[in-house]
């Protein structure tokens, strides 16, 4: 019994002590779990705002590659038709030769009014109808017309004499996407 004395003794004389530890290590706890709130609300933040840019900044170059888009259509269309005007074919399949060469661009098709394909980057499509997918737009787009599609462009203009229509033509473009790593290169190459 004096054991026990002596140990409640030992905690009553320390009593000080233990609170001092218990308060020490209670601070300690809600100051770690704070600080780990504290970030996890901050990398949310971070997250949220690395979305917005990055929206913000493929819809920049969405924008950016339609205009460019548009003005590659109308000056190939004038190339073409000065070539189809001619009589040259010949020279027209030379330019899609050396455009689909291009990065991005996948393929090139030139289709009279009647929707036949004429010529085309993809020579076992020459001779062959215009799919129903692409007709309606091809055959009746007045003037440069850009479709989204789930990962290309589909680029389509009207070659126009001078009184009437000659044919359509058609380009098929994969756009690059735009990733927080591209955006970290453009600025490092930049500098």
């Amino acid at each position: 019994m004096t054991e026990e004395k002596k140990q409640a003794g030992h905690f009553h004389r320390n009593r000080g002590f233990y609170m001092l530890l218990f308060a020490a290590i209670t601070l300690t706890t809600f100051l770690s779990i704070s600080k780990n709130m504290a970030l996890k609300q901050q990398a949310r933040a971070f997250a949220e705002e690395k979305t917005a840019f990055l929206e913000q900044a493929q819809q920049a170059v969405n924008t950016n590659t339609q205009k460019q888009l548009d003005i590659m259509m109308k000056t190939f269309v004038w190339a073409v038709r000065g070539e189809m005007t001619r009589g040259n074919m010949e020279q027209v399949n030379q330019y899609f030769k050396q455009l689909v060469k291009t990065d991005n661009i996948k393929e090139i098709t030139l289709v009279d009014k009647t929707g036949k394909i004429l010529i085309s980057t993809n020579k076992k499509n020459e001779g062959s109808q215009l799919a129903n997918e692409y007709s309606e737009t091809v055959l009746k787009s007045e003037e440069v017309n850009v479709i989204d599609k789930a990962d290309k462009k589909i680029v389509v203009a009207p070659v126009m004499d001078l009184d009437s229509r000659m044919g359509s033509l058609m380009i098929i473009y994969q756009p690059d996407r735009f990733t927080l790593s591209t955006s970290i290169e453009l600025i490092k190459s930049d500098q």
